[in-house]
């Protein structure tokens, strides 16, 4: 019998429906800050996103960073002022499955 320190599991798309949680945490975002929850504006979210986690991925900035950075870059190309950081936690909270 083989023993295994460790069980790593992946839960993107693996153990849950992510690109489902994340679509739906976003529209969380979008009512809770007045912003239109579109298909363009889901993509332009997405392309900020993706964009901060590559660099998260070639150790250019710590993931506190890009979670928080990557809605301020999302609300800039917008025009928008909004809460950042606290959209950041919208969306965490709505990903996890918590109410808010």
């Amino acid at each position: 019998m083989v023993r295994y320190p460790y069980l790593l599991l992946d839960a993107d798309n693996t153990l849950f429906d992510f690109d489902t949680a994340n679509r739906r945490a976003f529209s969380a975002v979008c009512a809770a800050c007045d912003i239109p929850d579109t298909d363009e504006h889901f993509l332009l979210y997405e392309t900020c996103n993706n964009a901060m986690w590559e660099a998260f991925d070639r150790g250019i900035y710590p993931k506190d960073y890009i979670v928080v950075e990557r809605f301020r870059l999302f609300f800039e190309k917008l025009g928008l002022q909004r809460d950042a950081k606290a959209c950041n936690e919208i969306h965490l909270s709505v990903l996890g499955g918590s109410k808010l």
